[in-house]
């Protein structure tokens, strides 16, 4: 059959019958039109170094150890495969079944010998497992004052651009209320003048929600986003950021002046962890001394004029109960903080609130108002009952963004995202591999935009 192009031409082509009993089908098969060069692509932004995250799933077990095989073999016969493509392709390219694995490898050779270790059904340090049917209920976890360590954020900031983006953006908004560039501060080394401020108060908790704004937007960046939202002390501030109750501009100037104004209070008080309930503790308080935290059920801090506290701390003792003072320069939600009341609220006043998009759990009152900023400072921090809420709205998983694990021994099923003189990179990645596992697959930035030609799904 002849047919005529819209151009006046002929074009030829052919005619192919054929079928089953009375089912015919007739096919015209001609050459396909030349593609058009697909236009120049913009350049990528660099890829994070380091240990690389690659994500399986299967309808089985026997499947997933099936496809772990076939995986690991594939990246032997071909030394080439890049990381980070691999790593997307596997978390973009493939359907999120039950059964689940996660392999955070630091080089090849690590990733082969936790593919093996699947593959055979065995542990390895660089592989993680799990199984779900249905996605967790996600929680993120902002640490509250105490975490902080010179040089924390420093190794992400160097490899995460979408991080280290973030984190100048949150110091831009705060620098304006220090004396000193909050940046230069936190990633000072240990044993200098710089590091040193950073465990001053009106430093320490604007570093700490430069921190934890953003571990937010890296978390966002690869995907991952919660359910709800939750934080202790300080934390609630980058906590209300993030929740979108507070923008940017209004959080620094609210986290700036509480900062401020709670380090030029005297310094004559005490801050000191009991293993004891708030039963147990009512009756040894006075007016000089208040609850500070209560962490679980067993675990709160006490905090005031510092004989008073120790006093109590010492009678806990003698009842053969463990406790642990605090290095904190001030008694934190204590009568303490009562002189500075009253010019935080003007402060806070001066603010915009917006409703959240994501649900801010809190016990203490409305986060929207002024009011409760204000007595924030003051007021217990009541975590146990945060953590009942989270379970009572159905969080199965959590998430701790700070710089050390703090409130993940209160919390069950909680993955840090960093620690304390650990890697930050392979900690990031292992906890984004346990939310892997718990139901929701992150995806990891690349460099180029090739799709690894990976093997297909081992059906059984």
């Amino acid at each position: 059959e002849r047919e005529w192009t819209p151009n006046g031409h002929p074009r030829r082509a052919a005619v192919s019958s054929f079928g089953i009993s009375g089912t015919n089908a007739h096919v015209i098969l001609e050459q396909a039109p030349a593609l058009a060069e697909d236009p120049p692509t913009e350049p990528v932004a660099p890829t994070p170094t380091g240990p690389a995250l690659w994500p399986l799933s299967a309808h089985s077990r026997k499947a997933l150890r099936a496809q772990a095989e076939r995986l690991r073999s594939h990246a032997v016969e071909h030394p080439e495969l890049d990381f980070s493509a691999v790593a997307r392709e596997l978390a973009t390219g493939r359907s999120s079944l039950a059964h689940r694995a996660a392999v955070v490898a630091a080089d090849r050779d690590e990733a082969l010998a936790a593919l093996d270790a699947l593959a055979n059904d065995q542990d390895h340090p660089a592989l993680h497992r799990g199984e779900t049917t249905t996605p967790a209920r996600l929680a993120f976890l902002f640490t509250g004052q105490g975490s902080q360590h010179p040089g924390m954020g420093r190794e992400l900031h160097t490899t995460h651009p979408e991080f280290a983006t973030a984190f100048d953006t949150a110091c831009a908004a705060l620098d304006p209320h220090l004396d000193h560039p909050l940046r230069d501060i936190v990633f000072a080394h240990e044993d200098t003048p710089e590091a040193a401020l950073l465990h001053q108060t009106r430093y320490t908790q604007p570093a700490l929600f430069a921190l934890q704004t953003a571990l937010h937007h890296l978390l966002e960046h690869w995907g991952i986003t919660p359910h709800y939202l939750a934080g202790h002390s300080i934390g609630e501030i980058a906590a209300a950021h993030a929740a979108g109750i507070l923008t940017l501009e209004d959080a620094a100037t609210l986290v700036t002046t509480r900062g401020r104004l709670m380090q030029a209070l005297p310094t004559h008080g005490a801050m000191i962890a009991i293993q004891a309930t708030e039963d147990e503790i009512l009756p040894l308080l006075n007016e000089r001394v208040s609850i500070a935290a209560i962490n679980s059920t067993t675990s709160l801090v006490i905090a005031g004029d510092e004989p008073d506290v120790q006093h109590i701390a010492q009678t806990l003792a003698t009842r053969g109960r463990r406790t642990k003072r605090l290095t904190t320069s001030h008694a934190f939600h204590s009568p303490h903080m009562d002189p500075v009341l009253d010019e935080f609220h003007r402060t806070a006043t001066q603010l915009t609130y917006h409703t959240p998009h994501t649900p801010l759990i809190t016990n203490n009152g409305d986060p929207t108002t002024p009011e409760y900023w204000t007595h924030h400072i003051r007021r217990t921090v009541r975590y146990h009952d945060t953590v009942h809420t989270l379970h009572t709205h159905g969080t199965t998983h959590h998430l701790e963004l700070g710089p050390h694990p703090t409130l993940t021994p209160h919390t069950p099923n909680t993955t840090p995202l960093l620690h304390h003189n650990h890697p930050e990179t392979h900690t990031l990645l292992t906890a984004l591999a346990t939310t892997h596992t718990h139901g929701h697959t992150p995806t990891p930035p690349t460099t180029t935009h090739t799709h690894p030609n990976l093997p297909t799904y081992p059906f059984q």
